[in-house]
């Protein structure tokens, strides 16, 4: 069975943007807190995006510029 379809695969790739999701959820909440009533509608909307996009997609290309390369990776 090609490991893409193994359950444990799966499981890790949902985990992963579950996680991710709720850092980027919580990183959403302060700026709205912080900033208030400075940012426009739009850029709410942008920014509420950015969590939803990420439990949407599970497989993300990688990147050197992320706040999640902080954390190291359970499995290894």
């Amino acid at each position: 069975m090609p490991d893409f379809l193994r359950a444990e695969f799966i499981m890790g790739l949902l985990w992963r943007a579950t996680w991710q999701s709720v850092a980027l959820t919580l990183i959403v909440i302060s700026v709205m807190l912080i900033a208030r009533r400075k940012i426009a509608p739009r850029w709410r909307v942008v920014l509420w995006s950015l969590p939803l996009l990420r439990l949407a997609l599970l497989v993300v290309p990688t990147s050197n510029l992320s706040l999640f390369n902080l954390v190291e990776p359970s499995g290894a």
